[in-house]
């Protein structure tokens, strides 16, 4: 799919190849819906240079510590893996300021919900409701949405 210009965004993270495959993505912005996708720094950035108006949230766990303890937790790697990915935390972590939210992750409840408020904060945003503003400026008298607002 790489190959073949068939992902959104790619990327290695601790030797193993991730992507994003493009056509769902562009499907389901195409009906409207917010897409949330769960991709390590460099493939959101990549993100981000394709839909400048793309929203990044950075979610990390409260610390080093705790993602340590996480990962030792899973089960599912070896300690070189592990390693491994706390170093591309301590990387990764440098980049935050190319992020638009910071999430910390030391309550599940709570990051789901403050990511929610982000998500809908972000759909009231004027450039993303020019619907609304149509259908209002087509009811007005006055025709044109500027013409309407400066009322």
């Amino acid at each position: 799919m790489r190959d073949q210009n068939e992902l959104l965004e790619h990327a290695v993270y601790c030797g193993h190849f991730y992507g994003t495959p493009k056509r769902y993505v562009q499907e389901q912005i195409a009906k409207g819906k917010a897409v949330v996708l769960e991709i390590e720094v460099n493939g959101a950035l990549q993100v981000r240079d394709k839909f400048k108006d793309s929203v990044l949230i950075f979610l990390m766990p409260p610390t080093m510590e705790e993602l340590h303890r996480r990962l030792v937790n899973r089960n599912t790697e070896g300690a070189l893996a592990i390693e491994d990915r706390l170093k591309k935390a301590n990387e990764e972590i440098k980049l935050v300021d190319k992020y638009d939210y910071l999430v910390v992750n030391d309550d599940i409840a709570n990051a789901v919900n403050q990511i929610d408020v982000i998500v809908e904060a972000e759909s009231l945003k004027p450039k993303r409701c020019m619907d609304a503003i149509k259908r209002f400026a087509m009811g007005s008298e006055a025709g044109t949405p500027a013409e309407a607002l400066s009322e």
